[in-house]
């Protein structure tokens, strides 16, 4: 049996598509579809995307796609020096983890919102607020006296 890349190669040809029109066609890098076909897998993304490539380069050229990507696990199993079920196992394993959150970042920045809600409060309570000391104090048009006087001249002459 072939290698993934050495069928997926032949086929390629055999209809007549050139690594550009694959690659715009499965929207990837021509650099991956050549590196699927020379089985570089250090040239290549993580497995799991490598994986989706396969399947849409399968899927685009009339392969079986569940085909493809399962000989691609085993000579990625082969190549790293490893038997297909230690692979496999590695490969459901890593299926069910979780996430690696960096736990430490998380923790982080909850603190950082914390402190600046806190801030916030604080200054919208005691610093943005009318009552604050100092502050010059709002008057109406209706509190403010006018003290006129009326000329002397005027005030004589009304006598």
């Amino acid at each position: 049996m072939s290698r993934v890349g050495e069928t997926l190669h032949e086929e390629r040809t055999a209809q007549g598509l050139s690594i550009q029109q694959v690659a715009e066609r499965i929207n990837i890098k021509p650099s991956f579809v050549e590196a699927i076909e020379e089985a570089a897998y250090d040239s290549l993304p993580p497995i799991g995307y490598t994986k989706g490539f396969i399947i849409s380069y399968a899927t685009i050229l009339g392969l079986d796609s569940a085909e493809m990507v399962a000989r691609y696990q085993d000579e990625v199993a082969q190549h790293e020096g490893r038997g297909p079920l230690e692979h496999a196992r590695e490969t459901n394993r890593a299926s069910t983890d979780t996430h690696d959150i960096p736990w430490k970042m998380v923790w982080i920045l909850v603190a950082i919102l914390v402190v600046a809600g806190a801030l916030a409060w604080i200054m919208s309570t005691f610093v943005f607020t009318d009552s604050r000391i100092g502050a010059p104090q709002q008057t109406s048009t209706s509190d403010v006296v006018i003290d006129a006087q009326m000329p002397e001249d005027e005030e004589e002459e009304g006598e």
